[in-house]
């Protein structure tokens, strides 16, 4: 048994111990009371102990370590701590750390809880840092600040929000978690922080002798207030923006910066259309994707990680969660992405850039070209694309939605439609799939197969119209094959064909030609009268007389690769510079 009363005196607690069982239960749970009634303490053979506390706090941890129920709030959650830490009750610290725990990772927090009370914890455990083990107590104010950072946006809508303490504020914006809508958002926020806490104190510093000391270490905090604007990453801000708050004294010379790191790639990009960020600028350059980042990008249609090496998959997945309205994937890097998620979530994806991805399956490619049924462009050179995914790619004219890997030739197939293909490099495209792929594409504007098993009898089944760029390089397709193309394709502007050797083979029977008696003409000659090229990259059979041939169609040529197998000399560019008045790309590689 225990008799506890309250000492109207000096208003304490006083237990009087009658029951051996609870001095245990004291000695056992709790190291103040194991060294105040075990020790060498006059306490240790007193059967009345009083101890200055609050004795609604001590009720309920005397109902803990009885093992009845107890119920923690917001209301008693800070007594409860500072209580079971000066006793030290380990087991009722751990209680109050999974409650706390749970209560700053619930859904619609601000529902519940206030900011200003999380900054009252914060301050709790910041203030008696130094009077327990670190370890006991840092864990309240790691929890306020990494709610605080998840749901910032929350916080910075709060009118406490200016209130909050510097040393949480920057804790919260370094905070691996933070979510902001926007860079801008963020902006915002610390500069009103900086306004509702500095211009008070500028006001007295103007009031008072500015050379005394008091004077001095206001200006020397205000300075060190405004470094938490090295946080926001200013090239990520719109620059109407930037220059709208070119005038706030606080923000002035961050906007300089980022007005002129933007000028600077202006310039660059102008120069140079693929120029790729330096590494040095990529993390002040990055968005601040989390975890928790749910609710932003709620129009986004368009992603690009291209040459992102350190992109984690699982991110990737956070951003496309519930975006249904992405249309367009570029990922230009191996990333070890899983297409089958991307399949699922991006159901109006149009344009899908994989190029390079060498981790990713044929049956994945395959799966996502199947789910995606308003995908017509495709970007996967260089890639495992090969028999599943050209099986795919060809099934999608069938009603419904067909998941079958395998085409029954038998059956007869709509078109499919696709704008862009590029599949050039990949391997495991056989001589059949490629004929079945280019049976159903009539279509096509966009189209790359190089380095792949082309021939003739697959070009020969292609009945599209609508070329506009063309590359069959290293392939083995004939310069009757290819002239079968250029007849059909009239609107043709970009030819890659270096590396086809069968290009100055002699299939046909010899006919006269006026200008030359080499037959490889022919095809130039055809090239002259039925296509306006913008560029051309061409190597075996190309000449001097092929300019000739080429004849108008040279006119709006504006860049031309002349490589191995080919041949022009001196004479041929001193026509060519005749033939071309737009060229504006000479390359001559190779020559024999």
């Amino acid at each position: 048994m225990a008799a506890i009363s309250i000492d109207e005196e000096d208003d304490s607690v006083v237990i009087e111990c009658r029951d051996p069982n609870l001095i245990e239960r004291l000695i056992e749970q709790s190291s103040y009371f194991h060294s105040l009634l075990n020790g060498n303490f006059s306490e240790s053979s007193m059967c009345r102990v009083s101890i200055h506390w609050s004795l609604e706090t001590f009720l309920l941890i005397l109902r803990f370590i009885h093992g009845c129920h107890m119920e923690i709030t917001i209301c008693n959650f800070l007594p409860l701590c500072r209580a079971s830490l000066y006793f030290g009750f380990e087991k009722l610290v751990l209680e109050c750390r999974n409650w706390f725990g749970d209560i700053t990772t619930k859904e619609g927090i601000f529902s519940y809880l206030k900011l200003d009370e999380l900054v009252n914890f914060w301050e709790f455990g910041f203030d008696h840092g130094e009077l327990y083990f670190a370890a006991a107590i840092n864990w309240i104010s790691a929890l306020c600040i990494s709610c605080v950072a998840r749901n910032f946006m929350w916080a910075l809508s709060c009118d406490t929000f200016v209130a909050l303490p510097f040393e949480f504020l920057v804790s919260c914006v370094k905070h691996p978690h933070l979510t902001v809508d926007s860079e801008r958002h963020l902006c915002e926020a610390l500069l009103a922080w900086l306004r509702a806490n500095m211009e008070p104190l500028e006001h007295i510093c103007c009031v008072e002798d500015s050379s005394n000391d008091k004077s001095k270490q206001m200006i020397v905090t205000t300075h060190d207030w405004t470094s938490i604007l090295d946080e926001i990453r200013v090239n990520n801000l719109p620059l109407w923006f930037i220059m709208g708050s070119y005038r706030c004294c606080y923000f002035s010379p961050f906007a300089k910066k980022g007005v002129l790191a933007i000028m600077n790639r202006f310039k660059k990009f102008s120069r140079d259309p693929n120029y790729v960020v330096d590494a040095c600028d990529q993390s002040c350059m990055r968005i601040r994707l989390t975890e928790y980042s749910k609710k932003s990008f709620p129009f986004l249609r368009t992603i690009r990680m291209a040459y992102f090496l350190d992109f984690e998959t699982k991110k990737l997945f956070q951003l496309l969660e519930n975006k249904f309205s992405v249309r367009e994937v570029d990922l230009t890097v191996d990333v070890n992405l899983v297409l089958l998620h991307i399949a699922e979530v991006c159901i109006s994806l149009c344009y899908l850039n994989i190029k390079g991805c060498s981790s990713v399956t044929d049956v994945g490619i395959a799966n996502l070209i199947l789910k995606c049924r308003k995908l017509h462009s495709i970007i996967a050179t260089d890639t495992p694309f090969g028999s599943n995914s050209a099986s795919a790619l060809c099934s999608r004219g069938l009603d419904g939605e067909s998941s079958q890997m395998e085409i029954n030739n038998d059956i007869e197939l709509s078109d499919t439609y696709v704008e862009v293909l590029h599949i050039g490099g990949c391997k495991g495209v056989s001589e059949t799939s490629i004929g079945d792929i280019l049976s159903r594409v009539r279509m096509i504007k966009n189209l790359c197969l190089r380095d792949t098993l082309l021939v003739d009898h697959a070009v020969y089944r292609f009945s599209g119209s609508s070329l506009e760029i063309l590359d069959v390089s290293n392939t083995m397709i004939s310069r009757d094959a290819l002239s079968y193309l250029l007849t059909k394709n009239l609107g043709l502007r970009y030819l890659e064909a270096r590396g086809c050797k069968e290009l100055c083979t002699d299939q046909i029977e010899q006919e006269t030609d006026l200008l030359s008696s080499d037959p490889c003409d022919k095809l130039f000659s055809l090239l002259g009268q039925e296509c306006k090229l913008e560029e051309l990259i061409i190597g075996w059979g190309f000449s001097y007389f092929s300019l000739y041939s080429m004849g108008s169609a040279l006119r709006s040529l504006r860049a031309i690769n002349v490589g191995l197998g080919g041949s022009l000399g001196p004479e041929g560019l001193t026509l060519l510079c005749t033939l071309s008045p737009l060229l504006e790309s000479v390359t001559i590689l190779f020559q024999v």
